[in-house]
C-alpha cells in the first residue's frame, strides 16, 4: 500500500514540476547571444521530496506493527537510491547560440551540435526529452523540465522546422495537453 501511495504521491509532484519549468524562462545572455537552460527548483525539490519519503518509509515500524525495521530501511533505500542520480542530473545544462546547441550532463560530457548539422528533431512523450540528431550522429537530449523549455521549444520550430521541430514541438504539446498544461 506504501508503494502505491508513494507512486501516487511521486505523480503528482511530477506533474507540478513540470508545471514549474513551463513557468520559467532559462537564462538569456544578450551581449553573448546565449540562451541557457537547466533545471531550477525543480530537482531541488524532487530531492526534497525524496528525502521526505525516505523519512517516512523509515518510521513506518513505529506507527505500522507489521513492519520491521529491515523493512523501513529497505523502503527507505528506494527514495534514497533515486535522490542520488537526481541530484547528480541538476548539474545538467543545455546552451542555445546562433550557431547551434551545446549540452553538459555528467553521464554523457560535453556535446555540441551545430544548426547546419541538424538533421532530425523529435520528441519522446515518454522520457519527455527532446533529441537533435546530427548528420555525424551525434544525439543531443534536452529535457522536458528544463527551465526555459517553451522558449526552446518556439526556437525549434522557428530555426530548423525542415528537421522536424515542427512535429517534435506538436508531440510536445500534445504529452503537455494530456497532462492537463498548457504549452503557450
Amino acid at each position: 500500500m506504501a508503494a502505491s501511495i508513494t507512486a501516487i504521491v511521486v505523480s503528482v509532484i511530477l506533474c507540478g514540476f513540470a508545471a514549474m519549468a513551463l513557468r520559467s524562462s532559462g537564462e538569456i545572455d544578450v551581449d553573448a547571444q546565449t540562451f541557457t537552460m537547466r533545471y531550477g527548483a525543480i530537482l531541488k525539490a524532487c530531492i526534497v521530496v525524496l528525502l521526505v519519503c525516505a523519512a517516512v518509509m523509515g518510521c513506518l515500524p513505529l506507527f505500522v506493527e507489521k513492519f520491521t525495521w529491515d523493512v523501513g530501511a529497505g523502503l527507505a533505500a528506494v527514495p534514497l537510491l533515486v535522490a542520488v542520480p537526481v541530484a547528480i542530473e541538476q548539474r545538467s545544462t543545455a546552451v542555445v547560440t546562433p550557431d547551434g546547441v551545446r549540452t553538459r550532463s555528467i553521464w554523457r560530457g560535453e556535446r555540441s551540435l551545430a544548426w547546419a548539422d541538424l538533421e532530425e528533431v523529435s520528441f519522446s512523450g515518454l522520457s519527455g526529452w527532446f533529441t537533435l540528431r546530427g548528420r555525424n550522429g551525434e544525439r543531443l537530449r534536452i529535457a522536458g523540465l528544463f527551465d526555459g523549455i517553451r522558449t526552446f521549444a518556439r526556437i525549434l520550430e522557428t530555426h530548423r522546422p525542415d528537421c522536424g521541430g515542427v512535429r517534435a514541438v506538436a508531440k510536445w504539446r500534445a504529452a503537455l495537453r494530456s497532462m492537463g498544461m498548457q504549452a503557450d
